[in-house]
């Protein structure tokens, strides 16, 4: 064998040391990607140490081939030969570099697969999120109007109770005073018809004048509310005549007297007319 051929196969060996060593870089820089790859990551390494193995090998036929140069030239066929079988050998490890790298390509696409799953994923479940925040606040906000209503609820029932209090008291009241009223009337009665004089003629009223501001037929012969009172000099037992315009509509007589407003009690209507709110009251006309 020439000196040459020699050179060329040394530098063939060389090359393919140095692809090999390129191919196991890559095989390592490839097992970073994931859990999914370990397997791989076995497989590469035992590939790795078989081809350290045959570099090794290589390496010490070329220190045989170098003596072989030195001494001889009588061993080309044999150094071609080896060069054959190492660019099988180097064709074969190429061939399942070619495999190991198109797996590598498919672990690299299912893996971006995933993490397209998983974003999409994360962000349904952050979608969900939202909606369980804002369907939490609704109802926050719902207990609390809840909350309040019963408040109003409560308040109002309050005012109601108070209501029907004082309704209840003013039935009594107004119970115990028609019995007065009764027997009064009766005492004016009989003194109306021994002296023909009228009750309005024992009172002495001022002229005040005033309007009716509420009118209830609830409890017969029914209550006037007029606005006028004590500041007024409003008495208990006072007359107001009430009248709309010209049109005169009957007589009230004043049960109970409060700073502002009294209350009486309807003694005549005139022609069947009957009282409103807004007619004019006065205690003389």
């Amino acid at each position: 064998m020439s000196p040459i051929g020699r050179i060329f196969i040394v530098l063939n060996l060389v090359l393919a040391v140095v692809f090999l060593g390129w191919a196991s870089s890559n095989l390592v820089n490839s097992q970073n990607y994931k859990a999914k790859l370990e397997a791989e990551k076995t497989a590469h390494g035992a590939t790795k140490a078989d081809l350290q193995g045959q570099l090794d090998a290589l390496n010490t036929e070329k220190s045989g081939l170098e003596r072989d140069l030195a001494n001889t030239r009588g061993g080309q066929q044999s150094a071609e030969a080896e060069r054959d079988r190492n660019g099988r050998e180097l064709a074969d490890l190429q061939s399942r570099y070619d495999s190991l790298q198109s797996d590598v390509q498919e672990i690299s696409g299912t893996l971006e697969s995933y993490d397209a799953t998983n974003k999409e994923q994360a962000d349904r479940a952050e979608a969900a999120e939202g909606r369980a925040r804002a369907a939490d606040e609704a109802r926050h906000t719902a207990e609390n109007a809840q909350e309040d209503a019963q408040d109003e609820q409560a308040r109002l029932q309050r005012e109601l109770d108070v209501a029907n209090n004082q309704i209840a008291s003013l039935s009594t009241d107004l119970t115990s005073t028609q019995k007065t009223l009764g027997d009064t009337q009766t005492a004016l009665d009989t003194m109306i018809a021994v002296t023909g004089a009228h009750p309005e003629d024992f009172i002495i009223m001022p002229q005040i004048d005033g309007a009716v501001l509420l009118v209830s037929n609830a409890i017969n012969p029914g209550l006037v509310s007029i606005n006028r009172g004590a500041t007024d000099g409003v008495k208990r037992g006072f007359t107001f005549d009430i009248y709309d315009g010209g049109q005169f509509k009957g007589r009230v007589r004043v049960e109970t007297v409060e700073p502002d407003m009294c209350s009486a009690v309807i003694i005549d209507t005139y022609d069947g007319r009957s009282i409103s709110q807004g007619d004019r009251a006065s205690t003389r006309i």
